[in-house]
């Protein structure tokens, strides 16, 4: 008879959860759709335009928004793999 396979552990278990979190990070606040507006006025100089860059989910962001959001989570799965490190995990 085979095992049933284990749950993983320690860095394991930190890695797949920073996985997860970068994934939703990516699907959150990756910019890869550009909506925007135009406004014309009859007024020479007073007609203007807007574009912002939204994620998949219609969420308004950045590539900064997206770049940090990413470091971040990468900084606490370091920090969380280190932890687990010193515990013996």
């Amino acid at each position: 008879m085979t095992e049933p396979p284990r749950a993983p552990r320690g860095r394991a278990r930190v890695a797949l959860w920073v996985a997860g979190g970068v994934i939703l990070a990516g699907v959150l606040f990756a910019p890869v759709r550009t909506s925007g507006f135009c406004a014309y006025a009859p007024t020479s100089g007073r007609s203007y335009c807007d574009a912002a860059a939204q994620s998949v989910l219609g969420i308004p962001t950045s590539l900064w928004l997206w770049l940090a959001a990413s470091i971040a989570l990468g900084a606490l799965g370091w920090w969380l793999a280190r932890r687990t490190a010193r515990r013996g995990g």
